[in-house]
């Protein structure tokens, strides 16, 4: 999953939580997480990531080419993305009751035979 995010973003900060716990659960069952930080500088991104306790992967994606080849137009967005490489689902801004989300996309895609 990519998770578009940045530091000054709101529900972004209200997101980065639940998307660890999400990581932290299913990590073992194959979950990638990746944050892609949209800021417009880097510096604030490592103390971010230490105060959020993030221990997925986050990669500094501010003036890269990353939200036009994602097609992002807004913070945060969460990409789905199966072990074929391709994206299953897009998440636009955050509400509580995409996690259950989620759950069911990863569910069903660990299902599936491989």
């Amino acid at each position: 999953m990519l998770d578009f995010w940045a530091t000054w973003c709101g529900p972004c900060q209200m997101s980065i939580p639940l998307v660890q716990k999400f990581y932290m659960e299913h990590k073992d069952a194959g979950l990638v997480v990746v944050g892609m930080n949209m800021d417009d500088e880097a510096s604030a991104v490592y103390p971010f990531v230490k105060q959020f306790h993030m221990t997925y992967p986050v990669v500094y994606a501010g003036g890269t080419s990353a939200a036009q080849d994602y097609q992002i137009d807004g913070i945060p967005t969460f990409i789905l993305i199966d072990t074929e490489g391709q994206i299953v689902r897009r998440y636009e801004g955050f509400r509580f009751e995409m996690v259950e989300d989620w759950e069911r996309e990863f569910k069903g895609l660990t299902a599936k035979p491989h």
